[in-house]
């Protein structure tokens, strides 16, 4: 398995990202959601206006994930929100090709890694609770299940989430 890199995203890269997602989240939650339900998520998720203003959000970083430094195509990309003293891993999405292969666990590894050595103290996420590959794998990277949550979505929708925390251990460099 070869270790993701994680490159950040600029605001002038959104439309990059967002044709990203077009390829990448629409399928993968295709099978959560019907049709008009899925655009009109998308739509707002992933309109340019909000995807500008995130991108410019100083606690809020994306990054596109590439698992071949010699690709100029991103393999997928990732969020967070950093916030006092903990982290919100808000995006991990791949290719459907590189899912089940290690990519998603390495970039979450990365991440919760960066967030302890900065000194957060927590790692938070929300899950589409219909998503029991995605459930499993945080579950196994030490994510508890903390609650149940129904949020609203675009056009009257909601998003049926689990918010799953773990709690991060500091190491000190020897």
């Amino acid at each position: 398995m070869v270790t993701p890199t994680l490159k950040r995203i600029s605001p002038e890269e959104s439309e990059k990202l967002i044709c990203l997602a077009e390829e990448i989240w629409l399928p993968a939650f295709a099978p959560y959601f019907d049709r008009k339900q899925l655009i009109a998520l998308f739509k707002g998720m992933y309109h340019p206006d909000l995807i500008k203003a995130q991108l410019a959000d100083p606690a809020r970083t994306y990054h596109f994930i590439f698992c071949n430094t010699e690709n100029e195509k991103p393999d997928g990309y990732c969020a967070v929100v950093k916030e006092k003293t903990s982290m919100r891993i808000d995006k991990v999405y791949v290719r459907k090709a590189l899912r089940g292969q290690g990519t998603g666990t390495a970039v979450i590894r990365q991440l919760l890694s960066c967030a302890a050595a900065s000194g957060m103290k927590e790692a938070s996420l929300r899950v589409n609770r219909q998503n029991t590959a995605a459930v499993r794998l945080y579950l196994r990277l030490g994510f508890t299940i903390a609650c149940e949550e129904d949020f609203p979505a675009p056009d009257g929708y909601v998003y049926k989430d689990y918010v799953m925390v773990k709690r991060l251990e500091h190491r000190e460099s020897p």
